[in-house]
């Protein structure tokens, strides 16, 4: 009797804890919920935010804004770019192609937040 218990204790914790550490999906493993640009997809946030929180979308607009953890595209998404991307060969007013969550929506400057950010082209 005393086997069966530790050996039941011991697969509940191990459901257990897979369930709780279960590692995150990354942002190639999601489905994309948006695709075209970010103007477009500020106006569908701003319809409803919670529809989109934790998302995958797809953006593609020109660069306007560069700094040490990410850039902006359009003036109205902000994309944290994954610790080692190169932002030193993004150039402003270029044109590309990302991909990324959607973190938050800042009211004050009014622009959208990704992470995960990857840049496709």
């Amino acid at each position: 009797m005393a086997i069966f218990l530790i050996v039941f204790f011991a697969i509940v914790g191990l459901v257990i804890i897979n369930t709780i550490y279960k590692p995150h999906k990354s942002i190639q493993d999601r489905e994309i919920k948006f695709s075209g640009t970010p103007v477009i997809l500020i106006k569908e946030v701003n319809k409803d935010f919670t529809k989109w929180q934790d998302k995958a979308v797809q953006l593609t607009g020109k660069i306007t804004s560069i700094d040490n953890l990410g850039f902006t595209l359009e003036d109205v998404v902000y994309c944290q770019t994954n610790t080692g991307t190169k932002l030193s060969q993004q150039k402003l007013n270029k044109t590309i192609t990302i991909i990324g969550r959607v973190i938050g929506y800042d009211d004050l400057l009014e622009e959208l937040k990704l992470d995960q950010t990857i840049i496709v082209n």
